[in-house]
């Protein structure tokens, strides 16, 4: 299946709250999704999944989604692996948080790539380029599990 052959990895950061933490995956995964174009969008393998009472659940991909993590330091070597070997990449840093957008987007700017606090990646790509990339990292399991809900 050609689904298989793809997948979408998110690397967060180990050492920030699990809060801000949600909140950069939720924007990674807005806005990697927002900037597919049609071709890729199918690349992602998008469904609609319909339940027994008929209600449509759209656009869950049929792709694994793999949550790892990193501290900052690696999130920075692996953005850097990931760019140089052509892989799509999205970041989210601390420099993103607080403040309107105006003030995280200046805060960034000036905030020199050495000097940012990584909270998370998304990459996208096929299997064999990206297990490469992130084998050494283990799965991500900060979240309370079911046992406990």
């Amino acid at each position: 299946m050609e689904a298989n052959k793809k997948k979408v990895v998110v690397v967060l950061n180990e050492k920030i709250d699990q809060g801000r933490l949600m909140n950069a995956a939720a924007h990674l995964a807005l806005g990697f999704g927002a900037s597919r174009d049609e071709r890729s969008r199918t690349d992602l393998h998008l469904l609609e999944f319909v339940d027994g009472s008929g209600g449509v659940h759209p656009n869950i991909s049929a792709l694994s989604l793999i949550v790892l993590k990193a501290n900052s330091s690696q999130l920075r070597t692996l953005r850097e692996r990931a760019l140089a070997a052509g892989v799509p990449c999205s970041s989210f840093t601390s420099s993103m948080t607080e403040g309107t957008y105006a003030d995280q987007m200046d805060r960034t700017r000036a905030t020199p790539a050495e000097h940012l606090t990584f909270y998370g990646l998304l990459l996208f790509g096929a299997r064999e380029e990206l297990d490469p990339l992130t084998r050494k990292f283990s799965l991500f399991r900060g979240l309370a599990s079911a046992e406990t809900l």
